[in-house]
């Protein structure tokens, strides 16, 4: 249902998907265990982060789609803006930012099936994402933007989003939210503020089953339920 109702297009209703949010390389373990404390054999660079995943899929289904982030001058980047651009993802304005690092994502499996994850987001290139000419450029042409919970790492970024989203909703267009984020990620200052301005704002609500963020707001899902038209349950992998 979800997916139908981003996807359709016609020629007097375009559609174009837009998201915000960390591009990074993921590297795995190849071994199960807990955390980084030895040294481990490593698998990677891979093409990675919440949103650009999601956007890379948009644009593989045939969307209209592009994204708003930032790497670095280096082979990290490259990879990364080389795999959307090949898929046909818009990537205008993905800023290579001078003096910083892609950001990258260290991730071990434990055996349970759960991960461990030593993320360089914050201190990245990741830290530039803004709403500068390119990515504003991008925004009017947006009927749906997308946000990934994992990318409210800043208040920087978090006032990008909070602008992106008024300005989609103004132009008539919907927003969709996955509440996508480690527990590493839980100490960061403003998240939470900003995960319950996400869930107020989205008509598209993407939980996963276990989502430390969708558990710690279930005293909200009343007020929610009636503000977003569609909810998709997902399973968590």
């Amino acid at each position: 249902m979800a997916s139908s109702f981003l996807m359709d297009q016609t020629a007097d209703t375009p559609r174009c998907i837009v998201t915000i949010g960390e591009i990074v390389v993921e590297i795995m373990a190849e071994t199960q265990g807990v955390g980084f404390l030895e040294p481990l054999a490593l698998r990677g660079p891979y093409p990675s982060g919440a949103p650009a995943i999601f956007i890379d899929q948009v644009a593989k289904l045939g969307g209209d789609c592009g994204m708003i982030s930032a790497v670095g001058h280096d082979d990290f980047g490259t990879l990364n803006i080389e795999r959307l651009k090949r898929d046909g993802v818009d990537v205008s304005a993905i800023l290579r930012a001078d003096s910083y690092s892609t950001g990258s994502a260290f991730v071990r499996y434990r055996p349970d099936g759960s991960r461990d994850f030593v993320y360089n987001i914050r201190h990245s290139a990741c830290a530039q994402i803004g709403l500068h000419e390119a990515a504003r450029t991008l925004l009017k042409r947006a009927t749906h933007f997308h946000v990934m919970g994992s990318s409210l790492f800043s208040f920087p970024i978090i006032d990008a989003v909070t602008t992106a989203v008024h300005q989609v909703k103004a132009q008539g267009g919907t927003i969709s939210f996955d509440p996508n984020i480690r527990k590493e990620m839980l100490d960061i200052p403003d998240m939470r503020a900003a995960l319950e301005l996400m869930l107020q704002e989205c008509d598209i609500f993407l939980p996963v089953g276990q989502s430390c963020c969708c558990s710690a707001r279930v005293r909200r899902r009343k007020r929610l339920s009636a503000k977003s038209s569609i909810w998709v349950c997902r399973k968590s992998y």
